[in-house]
């Protein structure tokens, strides 16, 4: 087992998991996130690789001979910057070794850009240029220049995004290439929301960690380009829209009520990170204000509790599932916009989803079951983030609270 543990080890690690799960936690506070980092500082962390696997079986095995994505990566990064203030040594020594493994290991020293995966022993297993995966690794070594105060940090991420403007712009549009053969040929000229909505995410970090003004640019293009993934009927960002810019399947597209909350979020954060106080500011508040409520309007289950996976244009549910991530995005998008209504949603995240720990349940049925028990490393920057916007409300730091880094 590449981890470095024992079959003994495992086998009790699986019966104090099965323990755990009988119980619940009371809230995403700082003994549950210093869990979670252990979690993944032991059983989840390759010691021969020192770097981070991608997911932890339900008996605590790590699968360790599946590919690992960089975004992954770049998440467990994320994780080890935002957790820092409750290990800092840990945090500082992981997050270096995450960051010499993605500057090694994952760059396309002949294109440029980020390959999309890697096998454990370091050999590429996926080429393919993703905007999703290159807007994580922005946010990640922002992030890491501003946190663990790493020099090269800053400079990758600026790289990076000169290698997103190199690789997936379109010069008749105004949106990225979702994605791109190694060489950047071949680009995918639909308009993918997520990806653009994680580059509005870290575009905004970069500039706040650079300093520089002209580093925002990319920032208020993608707030620019926030109206056109808006599906008309709806009101709401759709997922996936053609090579023209036309919501897919049109009543039938794919919303998804997460995605409502992580930009209204952003938008909050936009309005009052990038704008002074008058109406330029008011008008994005406004509309953030006006995404969170449709969201909560069609997708909190008021039967049993949770946030639906998805709904169609009309607001009817076409996913009844319950990932955990979309409850942490709603938490931060209440922290911000309704602060003092997150405490219902706080409650059920604990009960539902939490375990003592740091241990959690990613995914339920409609009736609240648990169908996925897995660990995976990518849930984790969605535990964080959320946990950051909730202690900034008692004066901690947030997510975008973030020093200027050394140029």
């Amino acid at each position: 087992m590449r981890s470095g543990f024992s079959p003994a080890f495992v086998a009790l690690f699986y019966r104090y998991r099965i323990f755990l799960m009988t119980l619940s936690v009371r809230s995403l506070d700082r003994a549950f996130m210093a869990g979670h980092l252990d979690i993944w500082a032991g059983p989840g962390w390759d010691r021969e690789t020192e770097s981070t696997v991608e997911i932890l079986e339900e008996d605590g095995t790590p699968r360790c001979q599946t590919p690992r994505r960089v975004m992954a990566l770049c998440r467990q990064l994320y994780v080890r910057c935002a957790l820092y203030a409750i290990d800092p040594v840990l945090c500082r020594d992981q997050g270096g070794r995450l960051l010499e493994r993605l500057d090694t290991l994952y760059a396309d020293p002949l294109n440029g850009g980020w390959w999309f995966s890697i096998m454990p022993d370091g050999e590429a297993a996926d080429r393919r240029k993703d905007l999703y995966a290159h807007a994580f690794v922005v946010l990640a070594t922002a992030v890491a220049a501003s946190v663990l105060g790493h020099d090269r940090a800053l400079f990758l991420a600026r790289r990076t995004m000169d290698d997103i403007r190199t690789l997936f712009t379109l010069p008749d549009r105004s949106w990225f290439a979702a994605g791109a053969d190694p060489d950047g040929s071949g680009p995918d000229r639909r308009l993918l929301q997520n990806p653009h909505m994680h580059l509005f995410e870290a575009a905004m970090a970069f500039a706040l960690v650079s300093g520089r003004s002209q580093d925002a640019d990319m920032a208020h293009h993608l707030a620019a380009l926030f109206p056109s993934l808006l599906h008309p009927q709806a009101g709401m960002i759709a997922e996936y829209f053609g090579e023209d810019g036309s919501p897919e399947l049109a009543a039938h597209a794919q919303i998804e009520p997460g995605h409502q909350f992580e930009w209204a979020w952003l938008l909050h954060e936009y309005a009052v990170r990038f704008h002074e106080p008058g109406p330029v500011q008011q008008r994005w508040l406004d509309q953030a204000h006006d995404l969170l409520e449709r969201g909560m309007t069609c997708g909190i289950d008021r039967a049993f509790g949770g946030v639906f996976n998805s709904v169609d244009a009309h607001g009817r549910v076409t996913d009844e599932g319950k990932r955990i991530w979309p409850l942490t995005e709603l938490l931060k998008a209440l922290a911000v916009l309704r602060p003092g209504q997150e405490k219902e949603f706080l409650d059920f995240l604990g009960r539902t989803y939490l375990r003592p720990g740091g241990f959690w349940i990613e995914a339920c049925s409609r009736s609240l079951e648990p169908f996925d028990q897995t660990l995976r490393a990518s849930t984790g920057y969605h535990l964080a983030t959320a946990w950051q916007e909730l202690g900034r409300m008692a004066g901690g730091r947030g997510v975008y609270d973030l020093g200027r880094a050394s140029p």
